[in-house]
């Protein structure tokens, strides 16, 4: 049995094989929704959306569901029909050419279209769609969006970018801002964005981002002094560390200092209380509350305080 057509590089449905479809009538019972159901799988690659169209008459083979022919089944087994006979006709890969991953979730489905730039045109790669499960119909629809792109780039997307509507790139691009309580700059935040993501203009929605984020407005309104230190320049998160020991603290609490360790690349801080401003207090932070955490840094930058210059 012959399925599809294969004309490299372009593959389409078998037209022998869509006709059946178009001229298949209602089903009558529930066998004959199974056997319509397995017919059309096969396509679904070719149709986008299938899952979500197709669920109406899934329902119908539940256990114990009356087998009620109504308009809403009826418009979805013409849907499908019509779909099928109409389906695209599909481009086979080509790895040395980026990918476009497009997703669509609603309240029951999800669905996936791969797809490739050739030639100047546009081709659908692949496309997939399956229902959600009974935790997943609950989740909010931010969640539900993130599902559609990490459950389609897992099922389809061999390399290349997915591409982000407006709504979907604004909770990727503050997620990434804040990931890890790292607040990354314009720059950084915009590379680790395009690794992954495409979306219209991602550079304007990296600066409202950071523009509007209140950490990052302080951050800017300390005065920062340069120390005596040369050019430094950190190219991967806890490859520096700077760190330095302020006081503070009420002596009442036993804890009259502060010591911070800063990693240069991403500005993110880790704060130790200590009772004394010894060497060995400031390496025993570093052991208890970096190292385990972060590994060791490539080099560590500071003043020439005793209590980090000092043997221990």
């Amino acid at each position: 049995m012959q399925a599809s057509n294969f004309d490299p590089p372009r593959i389409s449905p078998n037209p022998d094989k869509l006709r059946a479809i178009a001229e298949i009538p209602p089903p009558q019972a529930v066998h004959g929704i199974r056997a319509f159901l397995g017919l059309t799988s096969y396509y679904r690659r070719f149709v986008k959306g299938f899952a979500h169209i197709a669920k109406f008459l899934h329902d119908l083979m539940h256990k114990g569901e009356p087998f009620l022919w109504t308009d809403e089944r009826q418009a979805a087994f013409q849907q499908l029909k019509d779909m099928l006979v109409s389906a695209p006709i599909m481009a086979f890969p080509d790895h040395t050419l980026p990918f476009r991953l497009y997703t669509e979730v609603s309240l029951l489905t999800i669905s996936a279209v791969l797809a490739e730039v050739q030639e100047g045109c546009e081709h659908i790669i692949a496309c997939a769609s399956r229902t959600l499960n009974q935790a997943e119909k609950i989740y909010a629809a931010t969640k539900r969006e993130c599902l559609g792109i990490i459950w389609g780039n897992h099922l389809l997307t061999p390399l290349g970018h997915i591409l982000l509507d407006p709504d979907t790139a604004r909770d990727a691009v503050q997620h990434l801002h804040t990931h890890n309580g790292i607040h990354l700059g314009t720059k950084k935040l915009l590379q680790v964005f395009s690794d992954t993501y495409w979306t219209p203009n991602p550079s304007a929605l990296a600066k409202e981002i950071i523009q509007t984020c209140h950490a990052c407005a302080l951050d800017n309104d300390i005065t920062h002094t340069a120390g005596p230190l040369g050019h430094i320049t950190a190219y991967k998160p806890w490859q520096l560390l700077a760190n330095d020991m302020v006081e503070p603290l009420l002596p009442k609490s036993g804890y009259r200092y502060v010591i911070m360790f800063i990693d240069t690349y991403s500005k993110f801080v880790v704060t130790c209380p200590a009772k004394e401003h010894h060497a060995v207090t400031v390496a025993d932070a570093l052991l208890q509350h970096v190292f385990p955490y972060f590994g060791i840094p490539q080099a560590i930058h500071s003043d020439n305080a005793p209590e980090f210059t000092g043997k221990v």
